[in-house]
């Protein structure tokens, strides 16, 4: 293999930690409040809930499934809490109910993609229908104030200098790390995007491993919408519209195939900081909020085309 070929190949291998440190470079050029220690952990707080669903929808990118309603589920559990809250229930009984509807609504996905092989596609966007819907029914269509300081309290806690709200996203992404690269679970959930029919006649149950996926991204959701009560101190029926294609952009720019078998915990986590910082540097430069969906889709386009570049052509030939 020749000296260009090899730059090459390390380019498409490595092009989401090259446009994160381009990032890096404009940010500091762009704006000298981008690294003040205030900006820092509002940018982290920001991406700690939308980083916790696109973990969830990396594990169904993997499968080659998708998930349109993570978002809505999120939403629905962040009105749930503020609802049971308001109704005087007691701060474990709400957590653990907005866990366990997250869950249900996951597995309600699960079943009917997995064991009645319906498309992902449709079930989900049937699912972000229903459960937005359910939290504009239990809201009333209104923002409900969270009557639990010691939610809230968690929002202006540090943790060694760090936003008490962020350790939550640092677990999860651990927690992930160590389930794709060191576990036979992780390997299984891969291999299974990469060829599904192999999988199976190795003798493993490709639906249970499949239907498992969408539990634990059901899960992963309801604790984005817990912690949406401790990032803003209300429960919204909007709250987590449009996340759903923000995680996508996160897995996707993070490495991550569409067609399945392909991703990587801590690309994915450069990811999310990497939409991050776009969404944030240009809040600090008060482009208009439409402008910002313009750039950010070129983004997404432009991620997409590249990664379609490296899996049609592989690694260059010798």
């Amino acid at each position: 293999m020749t000296n260009a070929k090899r730059i090459a190949n390390f380019f498409l291998e490595n092009n989401i930690y090259i446009v994160i440190i381009i990032m890096i470079v404009i940010c500091s050029i762009l704006t000298s409040n981008f690294y003040t220690y205030q900006n820092i952990t509002n940018l982290m707080k920001q991406n700690t809930i939308i980083g916790i669903l696109a973990f969830g929808q990396l594990l169904i990118i993997l499968t080659g499934d998708i998930d349109l309603s993570v978002g809505s589920i999120c939403g629905a559990a962040n009105v749930a809490v503020s609802v049971l809250l308001r109704g005087e229930m007691s701060l474990p009984a709400t957590l653990m109910i907005a866990l366990l509807l997250g869950i249900g609504m996951g597995a309600a996905n699960g079943f009917f993609i997995v064991f009645r092989a319906l498309p992902p596609f449709i079930v989900t966007l049937a699912m972000m229908t229903i459960a937005r819907g359910l939290a504009y029914i239990w809201s009333g269509g209104r923002p409900i104030n969270v009557v639990a300081p010691e939610l809230v309290k968690i929002n202006n806690t540090l943790v060694a200098r760090i936003p008490q709200l962020a350790t939550f996203l640092i677990l999860v992404f651990i927690i992930m790390l160590i389930l794709l690269r060191f576990t036979s679970y992780g390997r299984i959930i891969k291999a299974i995007g990469s060829n599904a029919e192999a999988v199976r006649l190795a003798g493993l149950r490709v639906n249970l491993y499949r239907f498992s996926v969408y539990i634990i991204t059901g899960f992963l959701c309801s604790l984005g919408g817990i912690l949406g009560t401790v990032r803003t101190g209300v429960g919204s029926p909007v709250f987590g519209e449009g996340y759903e294609l923000d995680a996508i952009a996160m897995v996707v720019i993070g490495g991550a195939s569409l067609s399945g078998g392909k991703g990587d915990a801590v690309k994915t986590i450069v990811g999310i900081f990497t939409i991050g910082m776009i969404s944030n540097i240009m809040n600090l430069m008060n482009v208009s909020p439409y402008l910002q969906q313009v750039i950010k889709g070129v983004i997404i386009l432009a991620a997409i085309y590249s990664q379609a570049i490296t899996n049609n052509k592989g690694r260059l030939a010798a």
